[in-house]
């Protein structure tokens, strides 16, 4: 009797997905130039950026949609970032002084029309740290900036918009194009690792609802029930 019930706990929480997700972007290129020791021209590098779904749009115009964070008492654009190589865990800075500079934007008529950058350390305070290093040295920023081919993004939005809301319409696999500029990731000592991102792929990462946690504290007392 446990078991059929159980399964049928396991399709009902499938069911039950939360409509809310964050987006996470994985970006992969070749490195163009490098000053940084395990980095050579022609590596492989790959990016991951995790962006909360509830950060608003705080500026919009014609020709530009964007969201960013200048200071820590605005929503955090990023959950979570790295890179191939890096160490540590991304975090944004504890100290109200080192203005982490965190965004996604969308440009039409330029080269770039997508760019991701997470910045967190503007002065040699280990609070205002982002928590990733490569060895011992610790990154300063990283930057994604490319076009994607046949643009595919709209910019016609007059109200703000979240970016798990706006993203959600542009899930899948893109081929980018030659940028106007490389990519490049920043240390604090001045090296830096420049590369051209080839391809990008945009991705839900669903959240329990509570539904789903409530099916799951149901399952779990009928085990303890029935272990009794």
């Amino acid at each position: 009797m446990l078991r059929p019930l159980l399964a049928t706990l396991g399709l009902a929480a499938t069911a039950l997905t939360a409509d809310a997700a964050q987006i996470i972007f994985t970006i992969t290129g070749t490195v163009v130039s490098s000053t940084v020791d395990g980095y050579a021209t022609n590596d492989q590098i790959t990016l991951t950026f995790i962006a909360n779904d509830e950060v608003p749009t705080v500026f919009d115009d014609i020709g530009v949609l964007e969201w960013y964070e200048e200071n820590v008492n605005e929503p955090e654009v990023f959950s979570s970032v790295t890179f191939s190589g890096a160490s540590g865990t991304w975090t944004r800075p504890t100290n109200v002084n080192s203005s982490p500079e965190s965004q996604i934007s969308i440009f039409d008529n330029t080269n770039d029309d997508l760019v991701l950058a997470a910045f967190a350390d503007i002065t040699d305070d280990p609070d205002a740290r982002n928590g990733l290093s490569i060895g011992s040295e610790p990154v300063k920023g990283i930057v994604f900036q490319s076009r994607v081919l046949n643009s595919p993004f709209s910019l016609l939005s007059e109200d703000p918009v979240n970016i798990g809301d706006y993203f959600a319409s542009y899930l899948g696999e893109y081929q980018l194009t030659d940028p106007g500029s490389p990519s490049y990731i920043e240390m604090i000592n001045g090296e830096s690792i420049t590369f051209n991102a080839t391809d990008l792929v945009i991705a839900q990462v669903p959240e329990p609802s509570a539904p789903i946690l409530a099916l799951g504290a149901a399952g779990a007392g009928l085990l303890r029930r029935r272990r009794k």
